[in-house]
């Protein structure tokens, strides 16, 4: 056991290092470097390693052949694996792996300072032949034998050439033969993959990308034990694919011990041991899992800062990651710092239409519109959108255009052009469909950005299709327990209750209940959560329930979105008109109608509010200012293209039912 595992403290790579040092120190000299008594409590072995002194390897060989050869190299070696300090030892095995290898070859050894007269023994004792030659040449110089001299001379200029050639060649047969070896076994490898993977779907199923994943990722550890290096890269590959073909569970549960092993050979800030980290970290936020991403950002960002060479790719992906977990606790300066961050490196180390830079400007609009600046989300996307296309549109379905155009339709939805962004979520959901060959998160995530846009387009038929089959889709996945599956909940709620569906509003509302009961901690949408509450309370004429559960989110702050407020005040109105209070009823719509009129939220909820002041204008006796408030309602939607005919026409034929003869004979156009 190194010293600092006896005392208790962290180890790391350089304490297996000790410890094979201890094993390599027995094998060549036959004994151990020191003994300590038995019997020892824990603080008293610390105290004797402490005060252990490693002898030079060499002395304590009792052979004298085996000591001569100990001597210089391998003493130097042994010391440095067992330096009482970790930071004075190897930094890795390879390290000390090369070190061997280096006096095996007869190339000074990295344990040892570069005197000259080191590195001069040591190119004597690898050329020996040429300098022979050259003490002949000088011998028969001093003795003026000249003719001797020029017969040397040409003999050590072929001679040389001559083992020049074969150590040449010898190299590259021992590289060919390694690398024909690697590959032999790699082949082994991958055919066994093949050979031995079983379709989920049970016998004469189709085996998956996936089936193949999960056949290697069982057989990495066994199969490739001898080549942890190439068992380290092919465990980062099969991590990746998991996330890429959107099995993030899989990765999740792989890619801990990728990142054990990749550090273990390769070291913390190698690329590819980076890689695996931030794979890692992707699955997990994926998933929703902060707990596990977050605390392994801080030091993955500062590692990837300084990486050698350079990691811009990566840093960029990094910075994304953390905007990310930012953007879940709500901390929106450092979420937009960190995002604007990767936007410029991105754009300023591979270039402004490289596919890191699109991602991030990507992230960048979809965080602003997580945080309510929809406008700015707009002017952040639009202008790539037709590079993104003319650099791939030949090549649809392509990932990077699907996520551009995916932003792009977010954002035009956001900002009252739901129409525009349906024509495009529709070919964008069957683009990831066909990228992923199947349902997966990814394809979830783009149906319910496609049914957000048809509500907002008064789409409720279909959008209540789209969501169900997404909420069932993220069941399937994930088990619905994360944020995303709450939002999907909340949003099948909405298009529920629209519909005038009040079993189904209902039902999703309990479920929605069952998975932040699954959850361990707070209802990070709780504002939302009341909300939707008391939407289904008034579709289902709860007017009194509905009223108290209105009254109680007005009154304490809350963190509703402006259209979320708007929808508020819609319900208090209608709650109210269905208790008879019409004058308040009136009053309440009133205000909520003028805001509406003057809000940029969407057009769908302005127009619903609007179609409220004119059911209470009604209720009040008042057909002239409710033929106004049905009228602005219609031009609203129609601004914001609301194309749902059939919402236009439940309300107009509502508002009718309601109305006196005035409305009935003359009907707002």
């Amino acid at each position: 056991a190194s010293p600092e595992q006896i005392r208790g403290d962290t180890m790391g790579t350089a304490s297996d290092v000790y410890s094979l040092g201890i094993v390599m120190f027995e094998f060549l000299a036959g004994e151990r470097p020191y003994r300590l008594p038995t019997g020892l409590g824990a603080v008293a072995l610390a105290e004797a390693v402490a005060r252990a002194t490693v002898p030079r390897l060499s002395t304590v060989a009792a052979d004298r052949a085996v000591r001569r050869q100990l001597e210089g190299d391998l003493d130097a070696i042994a010391a440095r694996a067992l330096a009482r300090a970790s930071d004075e030892r190897y930094a890795t095995m390879d390290a000390l792996a090369d070190d061997l290898e280096r006096h095996l070859a007869g190339l000074p050894v990295r344990a040892r300072p570069d005197s000259r007269w080191y590195l001069a023994e040591r190119w004597v004792r690898r050329h020996k032949i040429e300098t022979a030659i050259v003490a002949a040449v000088v011998v028969a110089l001093l003795g003026g034998a000249y003719a001797q001299v020029l017969v040397l001379l040409a003999l050590a200029t072929g001679t040389t050439a001559a083992l020049w050639q074969r150590n040449r060649a010898l190299r590259q047969a021992e590289r060919a033969s390694a690398a024909l070896a690697r590959a032999e076994q790699v082949k082994d490898f991958i055919a066994s993959i093949f050979t031995q993977a079983v379709p989920r779907a049970g016998k004469g199923g189709a085996v998956t990308a996936a089936d193949l994943l999960q056949v290697a990722s069982r057989r990495l550890d066994t199969d490739l034990a001898a080549l942890p290096d190439v068992a380290a890269e092919l465990g980062v590959l099969i991590g990746s694919s998991f996330n890429e073909l959107g099995a993030f569970r899989a990765g999740l549960d792989w890619l801990p011990r990728v990142v054990e092993r990749c550090t273990r050979a390769l070291g913390p800030i190698h690329p590819l041991t980076l890689q695996a980290r931030w794979r890692l970290v992707e699955a997990a936020n994926t998933l929703g899992e902060l707990a596990i991403s977050d605390p392994l950002l801080d030091t993955l960002l500062s590692d990837a800062r300084r990486a050698q060479p350079p990691q811009p790719r990566l840093l960029a992906k990094v910075l994304r990651s953390l905007a990310f977990v930012h953007t879940k606790r709500d901390r929106e300066p450092q979420a937009m710092a960190a995002l604007h961050e990767a936007v410029e490196i991105s754009t300023r180390k591979l270039g402004e239409a490289s596919e890191e830079a699109l991602i991030s400007i990507c992230s960048l609009s979809n965080t602003l519109v997580h945080f309510g600046q929809v406008e700015a989300a707009l002017r952040v996307i639009e202008p790539v959108l037709p590079a993104a296309r003319s650099a791939y549109g030949a090549s649809r379905p392509h990932p990077i255009l699907v996520m551009v155009e995916r932003c792009a339709a977010e954002a035009l939805a956001r900002n009252n052009r739901p129409r525009d962004a349906v024509a495009m979520l529709r070919q964008i959901v069957e683009d990831q469909r066909s990228l992923d060959a199947g349902d997966t998160a990814r394809v979830r995530t783009m149906m319910t950005t496609l049914g957000q846009a048809l509500i907002f387009g008064g789409h409720f038929d279909e959008a209540s299709e789209v969501l169900t089959r997404a909420d069932a889709l993220h069941t399937q996945l994930t088990g619905g327990v994360n944020d995303e599956g709450l939002t999907l909940a909340t949003l099948c709620v909405v298009i529920a209750s629209l519909r005038g569906d009040v079993e189904a509003a209902q039902q999703h509302l309990a479920r929605r209940a069952e998975r932040l009961s699954q959850h361990d901690r707070p209802d990070p949408f709780a504002d939302d959560t009341a909300l939707a509450h008391v939407l289904v309370l008034t579709t289902a004429g709860k007017a009194a329930a509905a009223l108290v559960a209105a009254d109680a989110l007005a009154s304490r702050p809350n963190r509703l979105t402006t259209g979320g407020a708007l929808r508020l005040r819609r319900l208090r109105a209608q709650a109210l008109r269905q208790l008879g209070s019409i004058g308040s009823a009136r009053e309440v719509a009133a205000q909520a109608a003028q805001l509406a009129l003057a809000s940029p939220a969407i057009g769908l909820e302005r127009g619903l509010v609007l179609a409220e002041a004119a059911r209470c204008s009604l209720a009040g006796g008042d057909p002239a200012e409710a033929a106004q408030c049905f009228a602005s309602a219609l031009a609203v939607w129609k601004s914001t293209q609301v194309d749902g005919p059939a919402l236009i026409a439940g309300v107009q034929r509502e508002i009718e039912a309601l109305a006196i003869e005035t409305i009935r004979d003359n009907p707002p156009r």
